[in-house]
């Protein structure tokens, strides 16, 4: 069975995995070789899941990633996804370069409530 023709969601296709195979580990080479397995990486995000939600994220909220490739991504893109909110990547500096404007950068980005219809019939007006 492939995710395309199982009928789950991001949040609920890495349960299923896990609760099938909790020992298989997962492999962050970009790490040195850093491992979780999949229970592992399943419990991590769903206690994550559970503190984004005391933090008021629900249904559509954007919520940003700003990690390089290690389990922590993952748990955070799970963690969301469970929680309700969008998970939204956010770009790592790429080089010294953009290293030091980064802060201000990130500064910039602001929360906005998610847009209503009317709001969208406003702007169209």
């Amino acid at each position: 069975m492939t995710s395309s023709t199982s009928g789950l969601t991001l949040h609920q296709r890495p349960a299923e995995v896990a609760t099938a195979n909790p020992q298989v580990r997962t492999t962050f080479w970009s790490l040195s070789q850093s491992t979780l397995t999949y229970a592992e990486l399943r419990e991590r995000s769903v206690a994550a899941a559970a503190a984004l939600v005391a933090r008021g994220i629900g249904r559509g909220e954007p919520v940003g990633l700003l990690c390089p490739n290690a389990p922590e991504f993952l748990i955070g893109l799970f963690a969301t996804t469970t929680a309700g909110g969008a998970a939204t990547p956010l770009p790592l500096p790429a080089g010294a370069r953009q290293l030091a404007s980064y802060p201000a950068r990130l500064a910039g980005i602001q929360h906005r409530p998610p847009s209503t219809g009317s709001d969208l019939s406003e702007a169209a007006a």
